[in-house]
């Protein structure tokens, strides 16, 4: 049924519109009516009835990028699933897996489709992303919700729905290393914001999960680090400071939330440590990530200029973001009529907007793939400005006729900057990958490398890589012959380069994978001069790889070697 739904959506390009459209327009109808006219008894006032459309409406535009279950931009994706294939047979971190720059959680999410019997694999993955996107809309939906109702919240969140769903940017469409951490950031400060509200007694249990989740995101990816301190210390300072609060509350108030804070990093530097696996956390993702940030490729002065240029190649981003901050900063001019939780509220979101700037451009890499650590931010702000205003609104007057007026004004400011534009370039933009999963039915793409490899070894086996090629692991079913998913550490000329070439070289002895790899040559992705960066360069390994191994082919730029106790072939296979 749901193949010969694909099918019939991707032999048309109307097909694939009018669907996409007709799904999202539910969705801004369906916040419009609830608006307009609360009903807290009909079955579409239920926030699960909104939460579902939402994930419909995702999945309306997204899902040809999902069925095309072949790598689409850089390989980055194919690292994150290896990585994922590689902890189902060994859990432990940084001694089967070692992702430099994200940690265990990025790569955790993606063991999900196993537990359902889901194969793990691109299509998988970006389901996983898709879920993960739905989840940061829901987690904004609730904190509007609990200041201005159903109706309210779904109309002030539909910036944010709308940029994930539209989006086909391949570096957005597949599972990265933001998309856990940018998730568990967002169930924090709903958590949060929820947790302390204007009056009464902050709740305590809340804000020690609060805590937790934040004190987690850096374990994702330690570059949303600033982020998460942020949203942690600005709220301990609102409930220090609340106002007709015995102290002893407040003290149990900040004891939750630090004492949440602390527990999953202390759980998790505990388990690192009991495993032997402390000395590769420290040096190779904390040492690593402060390495990587400091060289950067463009100055601090130039780093306006870079973010404006970096916005523009993002597809998509601009009509969101610059539409969204700059509509909603206006917003600040009615500071005064606000309430005391409201100026905490709208300082908190500008911060983690900072913040989240700061944490895209702190590494000084024009990647694309950063700009996402900005939308939830940005959908929080804009969504937090128009609730500050309408409640503004509320407060100062009391004649009826105003208020309707103050929000019908909103709503169209909502429709129109937060939407408009990005309705407007969606439509203006091609039908992705079309005619694709007519012709494939979402089959694992597997290259003439991968089939052979396959002649080799069976999926689960493991195998070694050398270059930057995990798309060999994700289409092979094989797992991580060494922790390392590329070898940039091992091929740059760095002063810790010998260091990564001792331990890649003691994994390959210790784990003695059947098939080894050298994936530098012909069209791999950043290596392919064998003279300057072939396994060869590095005398060990190459004596190694002599003795352990014989040659079995060279095809599509790489050449494969097959462990001495397997059957050998008759000939090895040249291109």
């Amino acid at each position: 049924m749901l193949s010969r739904l694909l099918t019939w959506l991707d032999q048309s390009g109307t097909h694939y519109w009018t669907v996409a459209w007709v799904t999202f327009g539910l969705v801004v109808a369906l916040a419009v009516v609830t608006t307009l006219f609360p009903s807290p008894r009909r079955w579409w006032h239920h926030p699960g009835c909104f939460g579902a459309l939402s994930l419909l409406a995702i999945l309306a535009f997204r899902w040809p990028v999902l069925v095309y279950n072949s790598q689409l931009a850089d390989p980055d994706e194919s690292q994150l699933i290896a990585g994922a294939l590689t902890l189902s047979q060994d859990p432990v971190y940084w001694r089967s897996v070692d992702g430099t720059t994200h940690g265990p959680l990025a790569d955790a999410p993606l063991l999900l489709p196993r537990l359902v019997g889901a194969p793990l694999d691109f299509t998988s993955a970006r389901g996983v992303s898709v879920l993960l996107a739905w989840v940061t809309v829901l987690a904004a939906a609730s904190i509007f919700r609990s200041r201005v109702g159903e109706g309210w919240a779904r109309l002030l969140v539909l910036p944010l729905l709308a940029t994930f769903a539209f989006t086909h940017n391949w570096y957005f469409a597949q599972y990265g290393s933001e998309h856990a951490p940018a998730a568990l950031l967002a169930l924090g400060c709903a958590l949060l914001l929820t947790a302390t509200p204007a009056a009464g007694r902050p709740r305590h249990r809340q804000l020690f999960l609060a805590g937790l989740l934040l004190g987690l995101v850096p374990f994702g990816k330690l570059q949303l680090a600033p982020m998460a301190l942020w949203a942690a210390t600005s709220a301990a300072a609102w409930v220090g400071f609340l106002s007709g609060e015995e102290a002893r509350h407040r003290r149990r108030a900040l004891a939750a939330l630090a004492t949440g804070a602390v527990t999953g990093p202390a759980l998790l530097v505990g388990l690192v440590v009991a495993t032997g696996s402390g000395p590769d956390f420290w040096d190779s993702y904390l040492v690593n990530n402060l390495q990587y940030a400091g060289s950067r490729w463009f100055t601090w002065r130039e780093t306006p200029a870079k973010f404006l240029e970096l916005s523009e190649v993002a597809e998509g981003f601009s009509p969101f973001f610059f539409w969204v901050v700059g509509i909603s900063a206006f917003g600040f001019l009615g500071w005064r009529r606000f309430d005391a939780w409201y100026r905490w509220a709208t300082l908190f979101t500008a911060g983690l907007l900072l913040s989240a700037w700061y944490a895209t451009m702190a590494p000084g890499r024009m990647f694309m793939h950063y700009v996402q650590l900005l939308m939830f931010p940005a959908g929080l702000f804009g969504g937090m400005m128009g609730s500050a205003l309408l409640q503004a609104e509320t407060r100062f007057t009391s004649d009826t006729s105003r208020r309707m007026g103050c929000g019908a004004w909103l709503m169209v400011v909502v429709l129109a900057a937060g939407l408009a534009p990005q309705i407007l370039w969606r439509a203006q933009t091609d039908f992705p990958l079309r005619n694709y999963y007519s012709v494939t039915h979402g089959a694992l793409a597997q290259s003439e490398v991968a089939r052979e490899i396959l002649r080799h070894a069976r999926p689960g086996e493991r195998m070694a890589i050398w270059g930057w090629m995990p798309t060999y692991w994700v289409e092979t079913g094989l797992v991580q012959g060494t922790r390392d998913g590329n070898c940039a550490r091992q091929l740059e000329p760095t002063p810790v380069r010998d260091r990564y070439r001792a331990r890649f070289l003691a994994d390959l002895r210790r784990l003695a994978p059947p098939v080894f790899v050298d994936a530098v040559g012909g069209d791999n992705f950043s290596y392919q001069d064998r003279t300057a960066h072939g396994h060869e360069n590095f005398a060990e390994l190459r004596d190694y790889v002599g003795a352990q191994y014989r040659s079995a082919a060279d095809v599509g730029g790489a050449r494969i070697y097959v462990r001495r106790d397997r059957p050998a072939e008759a000939t090895p296979r040249k291109n």
